[in-house]
């Protein structure tokens, strides 16, 4: 393998570690407040920002069970986007260990690609959520995750034929 392509694989390893430590350590905090938040209510005062919607003290007096559901969604969110990065880890690591089409990786990428599903549909919830509250939401990323979720759904498929070819190659043989 090529220095540049050892040296890019490596770059790529450690920043979606450090995105991997992230994300655990956001959701981790994000409930870790909720919990406290819910236990003593006046001990923390809370901003958290899920895609432009705030979630302050305030909102979370007036609406308590709406507050609780975008907690949730926002733990379920880092949680999928940390099982998504440690899955695209797992890839990087096979490919330079020159593992291209493997099981392995199959189901790296089957993680990945429900981690996206579970991405969109956690977005797609936080829209409709913030329709109903009448909220502003500035982002709309439904289109983009629906296109990267279809891209992945499509190399998912690339790598189940790769892998059928590569199985009928080596029993051929």
């Amino acid at each position: 393998m090529k220095v540049i392509n050892q040296i890019t694989l490596k770059f790529l390893a450690i920043v979606v570690f450090i995105g991997e430590i992230m994300m655990l350590i956001s959701g981790a905090g994000t409930l870790a407040t909720g919990i406290v938040k819910l236990i003593n209510p006046k001990q923390v005062h809370m901003n958290v920002e899920i895609y432009n919607l705030q979630l302050t003290s305030k909102f979370w007096h007036q609406n308590l069970i709406g507050s609780i559901g975008l907690l949730i969604l926002s733990v379920l969110l880092a949680m999928s986007l940390a099982v998504g990065l440690d899955s695209m880890r797992k890839i990087i690591l096979n490919i330079e260990r020159q593992q291209y089409f493997s099981l392995a990786n199959l189901r790296a990428i089957r993680w990945i690609l429900g981690a996206s599903s579970s991405v969109l549909i956690i977005e797609c919830i936080l829209q409709i959520y913030a329709k109903y509250q009448h909220l502003l939401v500035t982002s709309n990323n439904i289109w983009l995750l629906l296109i990267v979720t279809g891209m992945i759904y499509v190399i998912e498929q690339l790598f189940v034929q790769g892998l059928q070819l590569q199985t009928d190659n080596d029993s051929f043989i």
